[in-house]
């Protein structure tokens, strides 16, 4: 009789590091068609990383983060990790070795050629090298594999019989895009994509616009409100001013401030309420460079400033079936 894909998983030492009573749990479950418990923190395998934060110096505090995981690999815990980066580059140190993440010919394709999420796929890429690299010098099988990507990117860590066996059971065979990936491996060879037609691409970033442009006119408006008319132009007013229908009450939509330090951190005030994917939008020389969450931030510092470039902040937010601008337009040029 042939053993189960659960039954084959737990010889691989998949379960091992669970405790009795939650390996029962978890080897029922999978048993009964639910293998996305692969993720379960009783295992010990899974971990949350994050992309932008990897990017953002933020690779050394996530090997932090997996010591616990190291501990049951033998991995002798880093001597020395050490973060250094600025505007233009990024590099980890550990254990003496020094591991470059990404440069400034990276920020230059991203910003200058539109190859949106290359430091965030670099910092992806050079953390799983350093689990690997780590992994490797202790002599354990296991290495890290991938699982979704961006703000949603997690690491597990497998040998790579579990990761095979992961990937026969049909509830994974169904959700390829969900299922953990070797995200060293080269890309299977593809068709290029078509290039976008002019009017295609302005199509992509109508509804921005549109966003952007009601943001600038409740700025505007809001300079100019409390400028009383000259004398001469209240004469020359000869309409009458129409009554408005009056509209249904609806919540009022809240009106976020923004500050900003001499580091250029841009600081918001507090949350008027839950907020629908409150969040940070980034322009540079008027082009979107980051749109990340705030609904747990009240203070937010741009990673790649540069010098002598216009910087633009605001706030936005998902109301009424769309996003709208939620705070002032803060605008700066570092020096």
């Amino acid at each position: 009789m042939s053993q189960s894909l659960t039954e084959q998983l737990d010889q691989a030492g998949f379960f091992r590091h669970a405790d009795p009573q939650e390996k029962a749990r978890l080897v029922e479950a999978f048993a009964n068609g639910n293998p996305w418990l692969m993720m379960d923190e009783a295992l010990g395998r899974h971990f949350t990383a994050d992309a932008e934060a990897l990017a953002e110096l933020g690779i050394g505090q996530f090997l932090r983060e997996v010591q616990p995981y190291f501990d049951t690999q033998s991995v002798r815990t880093p001597d020395i990790v050490e973060d250094e980066g600025g505007a233009d580059y990024y590099s980890v140190t550990v254990n003496h070795k020094r591991f470059e993440i990404w440069d400034e010919h990276d920020v230059e394709q991203e910003t200058e050629h539109e190859k949106h999420g290359l430091i965030w796929l670099k910092a992806s890429l050079a953390t799983t090298h350093i689990l690997n690299f780590l992994l490797s010098e202790a002599g354990s099988q296991d290495r890290a594999y991938a699982i979704n990507g961006g703000n949603d990117l997690s690491f597990i860590f497998l040998t790579p019989a579990q990761h095979a066996l992961l990937l026969q059971f049909k509830e994974v065979r169904a959700n390829p895009l969900d299922a953990p990936y070797d995200l060293t491996a080269p890309a299977p060879a593809s068709t290029p994509a078509p290039r976008r037609t002019f009017l295609q691409r302005y199509l992509r970033w109508l509804p921005l616009l549109l966003v952007l442009a009601v943001a600038k006119y409740y700025h505007e408006a809001n300079q100019h409100a409390d400028v009383a008319p000259h004398p001469q132009q209240q004469a020359q007013t000869t309409y009458a001013p129409q009554t408005p229908e009056p509209a249904p009450a609806a919540a009022p939509v809240p009106s976020y401030t923004l500050t900003l330090d001499g580091d250029y951190t841009v600081h918001r005030s507090q949350s008027f309420g839950p907020q629908r994917s409150l969040t940070w939008v980034i322009m540079a020389d008027d082009q979107i460079v980051l749109e990340r969450l705030a609904e747990n931030e009240l203070s937010y510092r741009y990673f790649n400033l540069r010098p002598g470039h216009r910087y633009t902040v605001f706030l936005k937010a998902y109301i009424d079936g769309g996003y709208q601008p939620v705070s002032d337009l803060l605008r700066f040029i570092p020096h």
